[in-house]
């Protein structure tokens, strides 16, 4: 695991920065909208990234919630000056 952020919350979400973290070294080659056959309406948000060392690449698919109970959103936001 990468060193997580000191903040408040890093005991509480620990397993967060085990599961994310891993996604560190990683960069975006493509997106796509992944429809499914499933009973869900959705179309999911789909970027195939590839880590930059052994060019693995692996999706990461945008869902609502951990169990996959339909697509999800991801916000993007600037980084402020204070944070790396």
């Amino acid at each position: 695991m990468t060193e997580a952020k000191n903040t408040k919350y890093v005991e509480e979400h620990l397993w967060a920065h085990d599961l994310y973290g891993q996604l560190i070294g990683f960069e975006i080659v493509d997106f796509y909208m992944e429809e499914t056959d499933d009973n869900f309406t959705d179309a999911w948000p789909t970027f195939v990234i590839e880590n930059k060392e052994n060019k693995e690449r692996v999706k990461l698919v945008l869902s609502r919630d951990p169990e996959g109970n339909g697509a999800g959103f991801a916000f993007v936001e600037g980084i402020q000056n204070d944070r790396t």
